[in-house]
């Protein structure tokens, strides 16, 4: 676990995810955030509490009783959401084809990341 600025956060080892994200941010760049320039990808536990809040999460999910040890899981596609003023509105959903899902940091049938579909403009708007 990691603390945040108010909250604390989880990282993910996603490796297929890397050149995703710098497909989209070659495409999207100029719209990105400082804090969305970079990659690092991560489980958000909590977020905006107080710093006190935050870490006593910190310290049970290091070392209290229902500390975090890890897990897997399968990425299935990524969404896009709007965020106003506090609140996130999903905009669109853009699933992977069932060939191509990533499973364990692996592509399910095995190919590597490098023969990931593209993002191009034509599956994704600005």
């Amino acid at each position: 676990p990691f603390l945040m600025a108010h909250g604390v956060g989880l990282h993910a080892h996603v490796e297929p995810a890397k050149e995703i994200f710098r497909t989209l941010k070659d495409q999207w760049g100029e719209f990105l955030s400082k804090q969305d320039q970079s990659f690092r990808a991560h489980y958000t536990i909590q977020n905006k509490v107080q710093s006190s809040v935050a870490q006593k999460c910190f310290e049970d999910i290091r070392s209290g009783p229902d500390r975090f040890e890890g897990s897997t899981g399968t990425v299935t596609g990524l969404s896009l959401y709007l965020y106003d003023r506090g609140y996130w509105t999903l905009k669109h959903t853009y699933p992977f084809s069932t060939e191509k899902v990533m499973e364990n940091t692996q592509l399910v049938d095995g190919k590597d990341e490098e023969e990931w579909p593209s993002l191009g403009a034509s599956t994704a708007s600005k």
